[in-house]
């Protein structure tokens, strides 16, 4: 494929026990906010598809991908150090709406990757944002997750599950008094998260933009891996029709 690339690694930090932010040089093109590329750090086939990405940031061929160990191809990138190469390609997807107005930016756990550079971008944009990001505890906090930096210039508020940092309560919860005051939501999250949000932002008339969770193996629209129901019938292939979808574009009721 064209936007094909080989990378070298300029940094792996390890955050917490199970999560790591590897930094790239030479990644191809800027991505933006939402959008997602396919990483391979390992040779030969006894790993064989590589692995979807959400891209955390980007900038003249850098990039940086927030990512939790979880299976042997993640912890194969867990394994990467500097100087060694990763072959990608992307990015792909579609990203989210960047521009002015009020912003309401929800996040579920690892959802924070693409959240937190949609946030970035928008305050760069002139928007007025608030933040809500939900944690198991405060060790996966955006704080934790080194967020902090590119959360700056929007309000943050932390809820976790058992009131280690910030409000105890889900992130769902805590975003539920901003609706009226925003302009319309993005987000990204576990798909119990999502459903709730969708709920609640069409409840409030409030167009909302999320960036699905899903498991890629081609990232190309030809496995039909990712898709998931549309509203309506039929399906929404992630990889090349999102992933950030409108939330009322997703028939909930069969997707969980």
């Amino acid at each position: 494929m064209s936007r094909q690339w080989q990378a070298m690694v300029r940094a792996n930090h390890q955050l917490t026990p199970w999560v790591w932010r590897l930094e790239l040089e030479g990644a191809g093109p800027g991505a933006e906010p939402g959008q997602f590329v396919m990483l391979r750090a390992w040779e030969g086939l006894e790993l064989l598809l590589p692995r979807p990405m959400s891209v955390h940031w980007a900038e003249q061929g850098r990039m940086k991908v927030l990512y939790r160990v979880v299976g042997r191809g993640t912890k194969a990138l867990s394994l990467l150090k500097p100087g060694e190469k990763v072959w990608g390609w992307g990015p792909a997807g579609k990203g989210f709406t960047i521009g002015p107005g009020r912003v309401l930016a929800v996040a579920g756990g690892m959802g924070i990757a693409p959240v937190a550079f949609a946030v970035a971008r928008l305050v760069e944009a002139g928007a007025e944002v608030v933040v809500v990001h939900g944690a198991a505890t405060a060790q996966y906090s955006a704080e934790a997750l080194g967020c902090a930096e590119m959360l700056r210039g929007a309000k943050v508020l932390q809820a976790t599950d058992d009131g280690s940092a910030g409000l105890k309560a889900t992130a769902v919860e805590a975003a539920r008094e901003w609706l009226e005051w925003c302009e319309r939501v993005i987000a990204c999250g576990p798909p119990g998260m999502a459903r709730a949000l969708a709920e609640e932002a069409g409840r409030a008339g409030v167009d909302l933009e999320i960036a699905m969770e899903a498991v890629m193996a081609c990232g190309a629209g030809l496995c039909m891996g990712c898709a998931v129901p549309r509203a309506g019938g039929g399906y929404i292939k992630l990889c090349t029709q999102g992933p950030v979808v409108a939330g009322n574009q997703v028939d909930w009721e069969r997707l969980l």
